[in-house]
């Protein structure tokens, strides 16, 4: 049966309204001990995950939350390499039959939105994610991984969307170059999605 989530985007709150200054960890970095194979496995694919979770369901959507231009945390910055960048800030649920399974937070410099000449500026409701794989010159950067407690501000959001939280909740982020331009796509499980199904045994 396919699960509707009704929300009022008002209702919700900003996870991340000053950037997000987290410790991130590398694969070989990672505790092997706090995730299963099938959660390092979503973690650490470097294929698309849109694609992926097209594969695993017959409906696939993203909801908007937010675009706007904002903070950078000081950590931002660093990967960027110049706080003086105009960023633009995309915050979308990534939904498999009308389940959210993903958070997505996608930080866009306007010159990597004037110079890659991929759309980023009219993406809407279409998947980042999509357009970065097609993309020839699209180059993606390490993956780093990091969770979130049940105290934190994605647990905050996953409540507000009704989505009870009990157990840590694990991101992922890289950084992408599109003919040399970067931009940073982090991406949260949402409980409940199938990355934790071996959690939920």
């Amino acid at each position: 049966m396919t699960h509707l989530y009704l929300f009022n985007n008002n209702q919700l709150t900003p996870p991340f309204t000053h950037g997000c200054d987290l410790s991130w960890l590398s694969e070989d970095q990672i505790n092997t001990q706090k995730i299963n194979s099938t959660l390092n496995n979503w973690l650490f694919d470097r294929g698309s995950l849109t694609t992926r979770l097209k594969q695993q369901c017959q409906h696939f959507e993203v909801i908007v939350l937010n675009a706007a231009t904002g903070v950078l945390s000081p950590q931002e910055q660093q990967l960027f390499q110049d706080a003086s960048l105009t960023i633009n800030f995309r915050e979308v649920l990534l939904v498999c039959d009308g389940k959210p399974q993903v958070y997505a937070r996608s930080l866009i410099p306007e010159n990597t939105i004037n110079s890659s000449n991929v759309g980023l500026r009219k993406l809407g409701n279409n998947s980042l994610g999509q357009i970065l794989f097609q993309a020839p010159q699209a180059q993606r950067g390490a993956i780093e991984v990091t969770s979130f407690n049940q105290q934190s501000s994605l647990a905050t959001l996953s409540k507000e969307l009704g989505m009870p939280v009990t157990h840590d909740l694990w991101g992922r982020r890289s950084l992408f170059t599109l003919q040399q331009y970067p931009l940073l796509v982090s991406e949260v499980f949402l409980p409940g999605a199938l990355a934790y199904q071996e959690l939920s045994r």
